[in-house]
């Protein structure tokens, strides 16, 4: 990428960011409004211009809360990783949020995970964040799927990484 390109990236990443702020403070539902914002930035700071322009603010703040959500229940789990799967029907795509301990390669394991199940990856996000309680830093993944799963498929993803996660 180019400096022109980055600058571009940058200022949609601005604009997002700051539609994202906009749209947390007229949100009754967003407990944990600092959170939220930190989760936004970490996860979009290196989303792509197309990924940043075809979501809407609150599209995007839902994402970032759910994600935000999946890094306090981090915090109290007594497992290595924590998985949380939905479906965005309207959309037809299926999320996946993971956090867990900072490993190597593991944005590799999981698409390859997701790759022996035939299925693609739109869209994969994975910052490393400090977690706000524990002093450690933590991997937060977003996962995108270009399709609806079905429920059987969707079970079966959240088996299988759950297995590969714990190892």
């Amino acid at each position: 990428m180019n400096s022109e390109e980055s600058q571009v990236v940058s200022i949609e990443l601005a604009r997002s960011l700051s539609k994202v702020k906009s749209a947390l403070s007229k949100s009754s539902n967003t407990t944990n409004h600092a959170l939220v914002e930190y989760v936004a930035d970490a996860l979009f700071r290196r989303a792509s211009e197309d990924f940043l322009a075809s979501y809407s603010a609150e599209r995007l703040v839902k994402i970032a809360s759910v994600a935000s959500g999946i890094l306090e229940q981090f915090a109290s789990a007594s497992s290595r990783a924590v998985i949380h799967s939905s479906i965005d029907s309207d959309n037809s795509l299926t999320h996946f949020f993971l956090a867990l301990d900072d490993r190597s390669f593991i944005v590799d394991s999981v698409s390859e995970f997701f790759r022996s199940k035939g299925l693609n990856i739109s869209t994969l996000l994975h910052p490393l964040v400090k977690h706000p309680t524990k002093n450690s830093m933590v991997s937060l993944c977003f996962i995108e799927i270009e399709q609806e799963l079905s429920q059987a498929m969707l079970k079966d993803c959240q088996s299988g990484l759950s297995n590969l996660l714990s190892d």
